[in-house]
């Protein structure tokens, strides 16, 4: 058996083993339309391992399906971070570029803003517009339920909730849609208002202008990602599964530490929250709000002790800094990372970045030094580039 325990700690390799367990489940969920539980599979492996561009990828497409589109935006550039180089998840950002896309939210949004303002038979026009031309919308079949429910059409109501049970057989909500409908059917009760499914207040649809184009769509006739495509995709990783289930002793063995770890790690309640504000921090940052970013990273660095946290929290600080041309802040952070963090995940990148704004700024003597540690210490590197070349050559 691959994994072993070292003196309380999992090693690497069988933190990455046991994140692809959860991997692997969420394959199978996709396979029986289980959107819900194919998410709540791969959050689990970003709770073990949030490096692997696969599993980042993927709950980023569920994430679309489930209509949670700031998410999506998040996971996909989390993965572009880890990796740019062939990464899909570039395709997936850059066909979002389109008045198409910009169209379909436009038109999504104010749906949505008629079903907020109980507005229904309005909300209801423009969703069931928006299922023709888009019908893997897992949220718009909930929106719909509750519309139709709200408005008393109890046959429309039953037609959505069959749906919903077809495109997404995990969600939780049916059961809950279902007692709503038997409520109205035999007159026990009015339909109560809570039911209304994650609006805006819990999970932010609406999109605006600036950020439409990056957190937008996959398919509608650009045929980036479809059900089809899923199951290409688990037929690629199956050599994977082969792997991790030599046996099904050792499988399960394997999956009886790894929820035994989750379950250790769990009572954190204090990391648990860091993450969470974590997400946060990076969302603002991708979303090119970067005043927000650098306020939310600079908590972050101030109430986390773990070398890992701080060390991404001050890449952050430093990026978005240097986009906002504070080039003096900047390099404040990026000398910090520098010089204690070696062992951070984006440390060729920092190196690459602040040898660049160190030569831009003139200290030609500092940005040689840093490119040569760059040079000797990652040759393989995306970032040991022509423009590295350029610095050591002056």
């Amino acid at each position: 058996m691959n994994y072993k325990i070292i003196k309380g700690r999992i090693i690497m390799n069988d933190l990455i083993n046991m994140s692809f367990i959860y991997y692997n489940k969420a394959l199978d969920c996709i396979d029986r339309n289980n959107i819900s539980g194919a998410k709540e599979n791969l959050e689990k492996a970003t709770e073990i391992y949030l490096k692997d561009i696969d599993i980042l990828n993927l709950l980023g497409i569920c994430e679309y399906y489930l209509c949670d589109f700031n998410m999506a935006n998040y996971y996909w550039n989390k993965s572009i971070r880890i990796k740019n180089e062939r990464n899909i998840a570039i395709d997936y950002i850059d066909k979002l570029k389109t008045d198409e896309f910009n169209s379909l939210m436009n038109r999504y949004n104010e749906g949505l803003d008629y079903f907020n303002g109980e507005k229904y038979e309005e909300a209801i026009e423009i969703f069931n517009g928006l299922l023709k031309s888009e019908n893997k919308f897992i949220e718009i079949y909930e929106i719909m339920i509750v519309a139709y429910l709200e408005s008393g059409d109890t046959i429309n109501a039953q037609r959505y909730i069959e749906l919903l049970s077809k495109m997404d057989t995990g969600n939780k909500s049916i059961e809950i849609y279902k007692g709503k409908l038997l409520e109205i059917k035999n007159k026990i009760k009015p339909i109560e208002k809570e039911v209304k499914i994650r609006k805006s207040s819990e999970k932010n649809h609406k999109i605006g202008n600036t950020s439409v184009f990056l957190i937008m769509a996959l398919l509608l006739g650009l045929n980036v990602v479809t059900y089809t495509n899923l199951q290409k995709i688990k037929n690629e990783n199956l050599n994977i599964k082969q792997k991790l289930e030599k046996s099904r002793i050792e499988y399960a063995e394997l999956e009886k530490e790894n929820n035994k770890f989750i379950e250790e790690n769990s009572q954190n309640k204090y990391k648990n929250v860091i993450l969470e504000e974590q997400k946060n921090a990076e969302k603002y940052y991708f979303n090119e709000e970067y005043k927000k970013s650098i306020k939310e990273f600079k908590k972050i660095l101030k109430n986390t002790s773990d070398n890992a946290t701080k060390a991404d929290a001050i890449y952050f600080i430093a990026a978005s800094e240097t986009k906002l041309g504070n080039i003096n802040e900047a390099k404040k952070y990026y000398k910090i990372y520098v010089n204690s963090y070696e062992n951070g995940t984006a440390y060729d990148e920092v190196l690459y970045n602040y040898a660049l704004i160190l030569n831009n700024d003139n200290e030609l003597e500092k940005a040689k030094e840093i490119a040569m540690k760059l040079r000797n210490n990652y040759k393989n590197s995306e970032y040991n580039n022509s423009k590295i070349d350029s610095i050591l050559n002056k």
